[in-house]
């Protein structure tokens, strides 16, 4: 990470290469995005041809070419565009995150575990849906940290017109850091306001809303504290560590929740937009290709920002 402010030279020396290879395999992609909407379109066309009687005697094979035209115009696009995905994360994400830190595995496909997730304590709404990618996992500054995009819902159900919805609970990275084990306890942060301690989650122990008396000035705006153990909590929300999560906030400049349980620390950041995944078929978009840069520099700044390595 010698050369880490210099996206440039990173981008031109190591990632271009990458990048031109993967042009082709884009084009391909875009062509069949490109096919499928207009295949749709002109299948309407001769469908409504046919209802107006203009197809006589020809509308049931125009409706079948079509709708096969559509099958496969839609097959193609999917298996290029996951094919195309799958290359771009095997490659230009893999080099940015080798780049970064070396000692990160990074498991495109896989989501972090449904355990971390229920033992944060920090969304407490039972979920119907659990998914996620581009798991990472590694040791920075001697502290062992996983994390990946994760999306969880609920049903809500409904009647009439409206019916069933999924109603998401939390979505972006979440991450978790193993820090020292004489923090048994549980104490939880969440954005002032958004404070989670009822929901159907079978993981929720009692927690009690404290006032720090060593906090920040300004915590209180930004941060609700809850913990099981009053005590345990104030040793770790230290005046320090509050300013810190403060400065962290506004540097992300999303909702954040975090909580410290029995020698783990976790951290979700709401992120609406999907993390790693290219979002166009423009191989060029070098500020694309730096948004990927600086959301895997994310992950190693919760440990950097936070200092979580003093808590190990």
């Amino acid at each position: 990470m010698d050369e880490i402010k210099d996206f440039e030279s990173f981008y031109t020396i190591k990632l271009q290469p990458l990048i031109d290879s993967l042009k082709k395999e884009a084009g391909a992609a875009g062509n069949w995005g490109i096919i499928a909407p207009v295949v749709a379109v002109l299948s309407i066309v001769v469908f409504v041809g046919y209802q107006s009687g203009y197809l006589e005697g020809y509308g049931g094979w125009a409706i079948f070419c079509c709708i096969a035209a559509i099958a496969i115009s839609v097959y193609f696009y999917a298996n290029k565009n996951d094919r195309y995905t799958k290359d771009f994360k095997e490659t230009i994400i893999k080099e940015i995150i080798t780049y970064l830190h070396s000692g990160i595995t990074y498991k495109p496909d896989e989501v972090i575990a449904k355990e971390d997730y229920k033992y944060s304590g920090l969304f407490r709404h039972k979920f119907d849906y659990y998914d996620g990618d581009d798991y990472m996992e590694g040791v920075y500054k001697n502290v062992p940290f996983r994390c990946s995009e994760l999306h969880t819902k609920y049903e809500r159900l409904g009647t009439g017109i409206m019916g069933s919805r999924l109603i998401t609970i939390f979505k972006g990275l979440f991450f978790v850091a193993e820090i020292s084990k004489n923090f048994s306890s549980g104490t939880y942060l969440w954005s002032s306001g958004a404070a989670q301690t009822g929901g159907s989650s079978i993981h929720q122990p009692n927690v009690y809303k404290i006032k720090l008396q060593d906090a920040n000035a300004g915590f209180d705006d930004h941060f609700s504290v809850y913990s099981t153990n009053p005590s345990e909590a104030g040793t770790i929300l230290t005046n320090t560590m509050t300013e810190r999560m403060v400065k962290f906030q506004q540097q992300v400049k999303r909702d954040i929740a975090i909580s410290f349980v029995a020698g783990r620390c976790y951290v979700a950041i709401g992120i609406n937009e999907d993390l790693l995944e290219p979002s166009g078929f423009d191989t060029d978009d070098r500020e694309e290709v730096k948004k990927y840069f600086f959301t895997v520099l994310l992950v190693l700044s919760i440990i950097n920002q936070l200092h979580l390595n003093e808590l190990v």
